[in-house]
């Protein structure tokens, strides 16, 4: 499974689905009494209500998105402890249940040419290790039975989101890695992906940089590494920029629509669906992209197009041989035809399409060249359905 993932992740941009939870509460036919007592453990409704879960994933494929992401965010140990321990004792059972109707909603979906994916969601949990609320053995029996029961339902691969202490991060990665070893397999049979939150101070909550994420994290057999939550895409995009420079594998971008607002008491994302796809685009192929907290339908459809429009599976190869060939960056490529970069066949014929656009890179400036571009808005508007941009973005630079 996850090697199908890692596969397709090589080729495209992976468009994530949106937000669960938002989309859980706007339920019409959701009543109290699915949450046999416990007020918001939305983790509940795998096994009292998978007909609305599953039609939530089944929403979000329709819409265009390549993966989604299992309704079991706070499904672990400590977090179940927090409502009794009848809750925490089925940790397993909620997770095994929630990857199997991800799995179920992914199948209705996926053909031969267009595979969809059921990541399992790992979120932070409610107690800072750091802090000495909770310590390293507990936390990492805690994340172990939820990757227990991710992988007995058939996940293709794990994301550990929203994390605000790196602590915390490396606990759950090697839970992963233990339960992934108990079922006899390994991080490349099910990729394991990590994401951090960082907040608007510029550091995740418990003061790390992203400079300090990415030198933590980069020894683990992890997939990739990215951002979620807390800011918007215009927001992440230093950190993204950042992470492009000094990683060396794939990234992930799940930002909220926009920083969070109270509105009559209720907190909105004011991010719209098009202000959203443009602030995307223009951080676009990096990895995965595009989870975003209240996104509905539109947003998800939105980025699914924007994804479409960059094609650089083929044109990689070609790139990097011109780049240590003789230094020069193909930077864009306009054209009436979204698959003429692709069909390429090799560096002179790239090279006489896009001849104009060369840019002549000094040995050791190319990351922060392509950085700022990719992050600037000098890519012309995407909404002329005439014509299309190919963007060689930011992890093509490694």
């Amino acid at each position: 499974m996850s090697r199908s993932l890692l596969k397709a992740l090589e080729s495209r941009t992976l468009v994530f689905d949106g937000g669960m939870g938002t989309q859980i509460h706007a339920c019409a036919d959701c009543r109290p009494s699915d949450y046999l007592g416990r007020d918001n453990c939305t983790d509940i409704l795998v096994k009292t209500r998978p007909d609305i879960i599953q039609r939530i994933h089944e929403n979000y494929f329709a819409a265009g998105a390549d993966v989604v992401e299992t309704d079991s965010f706070g499904a672990n140990i400590l977090v179940g402890r927090e409502f009794d321990e009848e809750l925490a004792s089925w940790t397993f059972e909620l997770n095994k249940r929630a990857a199997e109707v991800a799995r179920a909603a992914a199948a209705k979906f996926e053909t031969p040419d267009r595979p969809r994916f059921a990541i399992g969601s790992m979120g932070p949990g409610t107690k800072l290790v750091s802090l000495g609320q909770v310590t390293w053995e507990e936390m990492h029996a805690s994340y172990f039975e939820q990757a227990r029961g991710l992988i007995a339902g058939g996940i293709d691969g794990f994301m550990i989101e929203t994390s605000q202490d790196l602590l915390q991060q490396k606990i759950a990665i090697n839970a992963c890695i233990d339960a992934l070893k108990d079922a006899g397999l390994t991080p490349e049979d099910r990729a394991i992906f990590s994401s951090v939150t960082i907040e608007t101070t510029g550091t995740m909550l418990l003061g790390s940089d992203i400079a300090a994420v990415v030198n933590a994290l980069k020894p683990f057999p992890i997939a990739s590494l990215g951002l979620n939550c807390a800011t918007g895409p215009v927001e992440m995009a230093e950190h993204v920029a950042y992470i492009a420079r000094n990683w060396d594998r794939a990234i992930s971008v799940l930002p909220n629509a926009g920083l969070p607002i109270l509105v009559e008491g209720r907190t909105e994302y004011p991010l719209q669906a098009k202000p959203f796809r443009e602030a995307m685009r223009q951080i676009d192929s990096v990895g995965i992209a595009a989870k975003a907290t209240a996104t509905i339908r539109e947003f998800v459809a939105m980025l699914d197009r924007v994804s479409a429009m960059v094609d650089t599976a083929k044109v990689v190869d070609v790139l990097m041989a011109l780049l240590e060939g003789t230094g020069y960056l193909i930077l864009l490529k306009e054209s009436r035809d979204p698959q003429e970069n692709a069909r390429a066949e090799n560096v002179e014929e790239l090279v006489g399409l896009t001849r104009e656009f060369q840019v002549k890179m000094p040995e050791g400036t190319l990351i922060d060249f392509l950085t700022e571009v990719a992050l600037s808005s000098a890519v012309d508007d995407l909404d002329d359905e005439s014509g299309t941009v190919s963007l060689m973005t930011l992890h093509t630079a490694k």
